[in-house]
């Protein structure tokens, strides 16, 4: 019997570690389980939808140079800037329809679209003051170029400039080429400029910076002049200095409207004393000018057109106008185009006084 208990005890041993051999089998048998859910992490490969950086694919307007709209023109046709490239010269026309310049040259650009098939002639309508005004304008004129509102690039373009019209060029690919023309020409200075930009040749008429001399009064603002009245008593814009306002009226003694609301004008110089009133007579007879001074009962100055009051004297087809000015020459609020009576001044005049 003791001879069995170590055979029994060999053999319990052996069993023992049977089990433990069991267990260390299980243990591989669970670990794929666990490392299966490792899979997953392969759809992080998806992260290839990232590439749509495609997005930045709106800088290739970039093609189209710094001409880029896609709008309606005043009727309503589409029109966008890729038609551009069908042309070897792009004219880019800025006008406003109370620009008198810009209404004037309306039928030498037409003259020119006609006769160069070549060149594209857009009309930019700027802060125009009816739009049924502009169309009006457009028909009486028979233009057939394309006029629209501005767009795209257009908008700072036209928020950039200091006159009207202002026409700047452009080739094909919408990059801008030569000088802009500052102010109005006659058939044949657009010509001569015309042929000169398809020869790519510098042109002349660039010249034409010459009104930009009023820049050199800048320091005394956009209202500069130094002359007589009709009367003929010297009269100078240094005298602005000591008013809060400035009001300057256009008229004619061949100007019903214009003659008409002269009394109210004046009760309005008499009732602001802070306010400078200056009429700028733009007509054709002095004598007949002075005689209605008389009529009216105006003590206002009235000159003659002078200095800087030339540019403004041309901006609009349509008299009377009245444009405004502070103390530094330098025009504010909007102009007045077509007569008022004494209530409707006063509305304007207390709306602008500081």
């Amino acid at each position: 019997m003791k001879r069995m208990i170590p055979i029994l005890l060999a053999a319990l041993f052996l069993l023992c570690a049977g089990c433990e051999q069991r267990k260390k089998v299980t243990i591989p048998e669970s670990g794929p389980e666990q490392v299966e859910p490792v899979v997953p992490e392969a759809p992080v490969e998806p992260a290839e939808p990232e590439t749509p950086v495609e997005p930045e694919q709106p800088t290739a307007p970039q093609a189209q140079g710094e001409l880029v709209f896609d709008t309606v023109t005043l009727y309503g046709e589409a029109i966008s800037s890729d038609m551009i490239r069908d042309y070897d010269l792009v004219l880019v026309n800025f006008w406003a329809d109370w620009c008198g310049w810009c209404v004037y040259e309306m039928p030498e650009l037409e003259r020119i679209h006609q006769e160069y098939p070549n060149v594209l002639m857009l009309g930019v309508l700027s802060f125009p003051n009816s739009m049924d005004d502009s169309l009006q304008i457009l028909k009486e004129n028979n233009i057939t170029f394309l006029t629209l509102e501005p767009d795209g690039t257009l908008v700072d373009m036209a928020n950039g400039l200091e006159a009207f019209p202002t026409t700047m060029f452009f080739d094909r690919n919408g990059n801008a080429v030569g000088e802009p023309v500052v102010g109005a020409q006659d058939y044949d200075g657009w010509k001569a400029t015309v042929e000169n930009m398809l020869a790519a040749e510098p042109i002349e008429p660039e010249q034409p910076v010459v009104p930009d001399e009023p820049e050199a009064p800048q320091a005394q603002g956009d209202l500069v002049f130094d002359t007589v009245t009709l009367f003929g008593e010297p009269i100078g814009s240094d005298m602005i200095r000591d008013y809060d306002l400035i009001m300057v009226n256009f008229w004619a003694e061949w100007c019903g409207p214009c003659v008409g609301e002269m009394p109210e004008i004046e009760r309005i110089h008499e009732e602001y004393p802070n306010v400078l009133i200056l009429g700028v007579w733009i007509g054709d007879e002095l004598n007949g000018a002075k005689d209605v001074i008389a009529d009216s009962g105006v003590t206002y100055p009235t000159l003659g057109v002078s200095g800087t009051l030339e540019k403004y004297s041309g901006m609009s087809m349509y008299i009377p106008a009245t444009y405004f000015f502070d103390r530094n020459g330098n025009e504010i609020g909007e102009p007045v185009i077509g007569s008022q009576d004494y209530e409707g001044w006063k509305a304007t005049v207390e709306a602008l006084l500081p």
